[in-house]
């Protein structure tokens, strides 16, 4: 297991040209949940420093991803344009966070800002669907469908009409940053072997606010860390990511997978539902949610409920803060039974090509019937 710089340094010329090549052809793997255990009251110094570092960080990739997004532009190349005590590599690696938040916000934002100008091209093509202008006649009685865009009133005299609702635009938050994720690369944040005489088997090294200083923080890998990362390079970012319990490191590496199809493979089509994950086309279904897992989010649901009703007590007691309503047990639970369909059906389509489409607008795809 060797860094990207380490990899680099063995390589010629023509030879690094190639394994740049190589990357921009393989897949991003990460290695999550490494704890850093040792983190302790022996090591506060070290950790004083990474959360003064964390609080700095934080704080410059959130003007950068609130000046990206007011801005309609993400740089990762812009230059440095605040005051900060983080080094320019440190601060280079907060805008390149910053980037790739603010372009998925701003991809997010295109997106809805084209829904809706495709849902107010529907609505302005039938406008005998539109309601009328005039009030209602009393005792009219309205019903909206929120998700369909519809109203359907009810007239006094029994007959129904169905009306199509204009759709508002309203304009998304700018996002906040709430978690601390640093994003680092190999230049301030590189793993090491340690040596022979350590207590610990890898460390560590990460550059700190003070010019010149770094902290070594010792790393303890588990064994399905240690198969994950046999005969790997680890030549991708590394991500330190703040918890209530503790600090964790996220490690990245690059893999090249090998092509199973050729144009000549057979097709199968996939289609992704609630009932079953996956349905082919040949009839074979993949994961469900009915058994244990509809009864788990049965449960789910009736304690969310309750929840519920206690934030509304607490909120008007004054308490800051409430329960939350997520379950993130199910959550995890849920990814994991969607993996393993997903595992499933290309264990046993293996050498199959699987044809992709990619709807613009769910609403207007029914509305013009498929």
């Amino acid at each position: 297991m060797r860094t990207a710089r380490q990899r680099q340094q063995q390589l010629s010329k023509a030879e690094r040209s190639a394994y740049r090549r190589q990357k921009r052809q393989s897949l991003t793997r990460a290695v999550t949940h490494i704890p850093l255990l040792a983190l302790t009251e022996a090591n506060a110094d070290k950790v004083a420093q990474l959360d003064a570092l964390a609080d700095e960080y934080q704080r410059v990739c959130q003007w950068y991803a609130t000046h990206f997004c007011a801005q309609g532009v993400a740089d990762r190349h812009t230059p440095l344009l605040i005051e900060s005590t983080l080094s320019d590599k440190w601060h280079r690696c907060a805008i390149r966070r910053a980037t790739g938040i603010a372009q998925s916000w701003l991809s997010n934002r295109d997106r809805a800002w084209r829904e809706y100008q495709e849902a107010l091209a529907e609505y302005d093509a039938h406008p005998d669907e539109h309601a009328p202008d005039e009030p209602l006649p009393p005792g009219c009685r309205i019903r909206f469908q929120m998700a369909a865009g519809t109203q359907t009133v009810t007239y006094p005299d029994g007959t129904t009409r169905i009306y199509r609702t204009p759709p508002t635009w309203t304009e998304p938050s700018l996002p906040h940053l709430t978690r601390t994720v640093l994003l680092a690369e190999n230049d301030v944040a590189t793993l090491r072997h340690a040596e022979e005489a350590d207590a610990f088997p890898f460390w560590l090294r990460v550059s700190t606010l003070t010019a010149g200083a770094r902290i070594d923080l010792p790393v303890t890998l588990a064994d399905y860390h240690l198969d994950q990362l046999a005969g790997r390079d680890i030549d991708g970012d590394v991500y330190l990511i703040r918890r209530e319990n503790g600090w964790w490191l996220q490690l990245s590496y690059h893999d090249q997978p090998a092509v199973t199809s050729d144009a000549a493979s057979p097709a199968v089509g996939v289609d992704v539902g609630i009932a079953s994950f996956l349905t082919t086309s040949l009839g074979d279904q993949y994961g469900s949610f009915h058994g244990k897992l509809a009864k788990r989010h049965q449960r789910d649901r009736e304690k969310r409920r309750r929840k519920a009703k206690l934030r509304a007590c607490l909120k008007k007691k004054g308490v800051t803060k409430l329960p939350s309503l997520t379950n993130q047990r199910l959550a995890r639970h849920v990814r994991q039974e969607i993996n393993r369909a997903v595992k499933a059906f290309f264990r046993d389509y293996a050498g199959f090509q699987v044809p992709m489409k990619t709807w613009r607008c769910g609403r207007c795809a029914s509305r013009r019937g498929g």
